[in-house]
């Protein structure tokens, strides 16, 4: 499927959203690079723009829950950030399946790396941001996770072998 083929099935003529089936507005976004292009670009700009806090000499015994409040690190925002945007442009330059699986499976690793610490730093914390970008980085990896067994399931129907 090319890009502007995916890209038509958002907008008619006049450039409005379509509400004909939501389903498939939603499938066809996991033949897009938004979604990585979005995680990856807010995970350099978290990298350019973290600051972690320090706790105090006399707080050191919370030293679990500073260390969750500076997650995730500069180090890990570029590595996952230019990994994510690798991904979306596998799937703009027209390998939509494999750049989905490529982005759906870097989506789950941030999210089992940095998942626990973005609650953590959420609730005790009060910081916004890595809940946000563990929230784009789920967005991401369900939106590729269904493109994917969506194919697979085209991939079934197609095959001889499942006769």
């Amino acid at each position: 499927m090319s890009m502007d083929r995916t890209l038509n099935n958002f907008t008619d003529s006049n450039s409005t959203f379509k509400t004909n089936n939501i389903s498939e507005t939603i499938l066809d976004l996991g033949l897009t690079p938004y979604p990585a292009l979005a995680l990856g670009s807010s995970l350099l700009f978290r990298g350019l723009t973290h600051k972690p806090k320090i706790a105090p000499p006399s707080q050191q015994v919370y030293k679990k829950v500073a260390q969750a409040i500076a997650r995730p690190t500069p180090k890990t925002c570029f590595s996952f950030g230019a990994i994510n945007l690798l991904g979306a442009w596998l799937v703009y330059d027209g390998d939509e399946i494999n750049g989905a699986e490529f982005n759906c499976v870097w989506s789950s690793i941030y999210l089992l790396i940095n998942g626990k610490s973005s609650i953590t730093s959420l609730i005790r914390g009060g910081n916004v941001t890595p809940a946000g970008i563990s929230s784009l980085a789920l967005f991401s990896t369900v939106i590729y996770g269904q493109s994917i067994i969506s194919s697979w399931r085209g991939l079934k129907n197609e095959s001889r072998f499942y006769d």
